[in-house]
């Protein structure tokens, strides 16, 4: 598990859009963002999602087993 420490972030989303790539740190430049990509995609919906939990499985160890099978 990935025990960094991490700050919170706000991410911009459009459905049917790419996936977000900007981590806005503070909520006011995520929703000037979202305000100006819906100036320019009149046609489009844009949310402000506030990220402030990770959970994450430990890692799949994967061994090799020896072939031989003595029966």
């Amino acid at each position: 598990i990935n025990m960094e420490r991490e700050t919170e972030f706000w991410l911009v989303y459009t459905p049917n859009g790419s996936n977000p790539t900007v981590r806005h740190t503070a909520k006011w430049e995520a929703d000037k963002e979202a305000q100006r990509l819906a100036l320019v995609n009149p046609s489009r919906s844009f949310y402000v999602a506030h990220v402030k939990d990770r959970y994450e499985a430990p890692r799949v160890v994967h061994t090799e087993l020896d072939p031989y099978i003595p029966f």
